[in-house]
Parts: structure tokens; C-alpha cells; sequence
């Protein structure tokens, strides 16, 4: 039997997080959803990296500001540093098309 598959949501709304937990097992039941904040991603990306999961989906903003490590494009930027990280979907809490 092949091992389950592992995905990490990364968001500072835990709604939002179980709710794409609940999803996301509903539609699959081979599959392990975790959450983390954004603090505790960032923590995991100093110390642990992304390896361990086959997928990682964090919820990120795009509004075109500086506003330190919760700015999608410095995430963004941060997770091309891994070359083993697993792929990423983002998904865009805050801005527009033209800026995600």
C-alpha cells in the first residue's frame, strides 16, 4: 500500500485551515492534511524544510506592499531557496490578479 500523501496548509486563519483540511480528506482518503501559521512555516523552512510532504499550500497576500515575511512575493522568493521543496499551490488571501 503506498504511503499516504502529505500536504501542508499554511495559513494564519485556522478556519480557513479546517475547512481545507475538511476538503481536502473528503475528496481523498490517502492523504494527510497539516497546518501551520506563517510563523511556524517560516520556523520550518530555518530548521526543517519542506521535504517531508508532497505538497505545501499557504495562503498568502499580494497587495503590492512591503510588509515583511507575509508578502506573497517574498514567500515566494523564500521558497525558491529549497531546491527540494515539494510543489506549492498558493492561494491568494489578499490583493488582485495583477499582483499575484
Amino acid at each position: 500500500m503506498p504511503s499516504p500523501l502529505r500536504i501542508l496548509v499554511v495559513s494564519e486563519d485556522a478556519r480557513f485551515s479546517t475547512w481545507l483540511r475538511h476538503h481536502i480528506e473528503a475528496l481523498r482518503e490517502d492523504v494527510i492534511v497539516d497546518a501551520e501559521t506563517l510563523t511556524d512555516f517560516e520556523h520550518r523552512l530555518a530548521t526543517q524544510g519542506t521535504a517531508a510532504f508532497d505538497l505545501v499550500m499557504p495562503l498568502l497576500r499580494f497587495e503590492g506592499t512591503d510588509d515583511g515575511p507575509s508578502n506573497g512575493q517574498d514567500w515566494l522568493e523564500r521558497l525558491l531557496e529549497f531546491p527540494d521543496s515539494p510543489p506549492t499551490i498558493i492561494v491568494a488571501e489578499a490583493g488582485d490578479e495583477l499582483t499575484a
